[in-house]
């Protein structure tokens, strides 16, 4: 029994190993994340860790700005906070302002995490309530969001991208690129604007299809290695 419960945790591991959840669960749930991209940023007002009232609009004041959600409990979240966190004068130099909007989470833990992760160069507010899920459209954290000076949201994304100015660049800003090419590659985009929908199936496909190997490949594995170490026993019991 222990040599089959330690087969179940060793295959497990490695299958979590050689797998990205994040990519996984990124590619599944991608298809629901174009609604809010090119659209207004939702406002909001908020409470700091200190009690303080923050509005984010005005907060912003006309200048770019990334949302962050996380959670204390995200991993993934506490290595890009500490990117973020690291690369502040990087962000200000650019003229943009960050928002970390911590979900669920309150005031006293929000503090300690902040205090004990050293992360005082970012502005956190609390969302206690996840008042925000639906606003935003969020389907899980880190969720990143890249608005422009307009306050229109260019772009969403779980992973802190190498290149901001891409990120900023909104639907309007490629219309914009696009009226300036040439005609044939005009003509060579406008075939391609079905290539998202094309991008998005075959993304869902490859998700569902990741999703069943993650779940069933492990039980395969085990079931044959089961049978070989009850052969084993078998022989030595012989």
């Amino acid at each position: 029994m222990k040599k089959k419960l330690l087969s179940v945790f060793f295959l497990f591991s490695v299958g979590f190993l050689l797998t990205d959840p994040s990519i996984v669960s990124g590619q599944f749930f991608a298809f629901l994340e174009d609604d809010i991209v090119g659209k207004p940023a939702p406002d909001f007002t908020l409470k700091t860790p200190s009690g303080e009232t923050l509005h984010f609009q005005q907060a912003r004041q006309g200048q770019k700005a990334l949302v962050f959600f996380w959670a204390t409990w995200c991993p993934t979240c506490h290595g890009e906070l500490k990117r973020l966190n690291a690369d502040i004068d990087l962000y200000h130099q650019q003229k943009i302002k960050i928002f970390a909007v911590n979900l669920e989470g309150k005031a006293a833990e929000v503090a300690e995490y902040i205090q004990q992760n050293k992360l005082n160069n970012l502005t956190f507010v609390l969302d206690e309530e996840s008042s925000l899920i639906d606003p935003y459209a969020l389907i899980g954290v880190p969720s990143i969001f890249f608005i422009n000076e307009a306050g229109i949201v260019t772009s969403l994304v779980h992973a802190l991208p190498g290149n901001l100015a891409e990120a900023f660049r909104g639907p309007t800003d490629q219309g914009k690129e696009d009226s300036k090419a040439p005609a044939a590659m005009v003509e060579k985009k406008s075939e391609d604007k079905d290539s998202p929908i094309v991008k998005k199936v075959l993304s869902f496909s490859i998700s569902i299809f990741l999703f069943i190997w993650i779940i069933f490949a492990p039980l395969l594995m085990i079931r044959r290695l089961n049978k070989m170490i009850s052969v084993l026993e078998n022989k030595t019991i012989k």
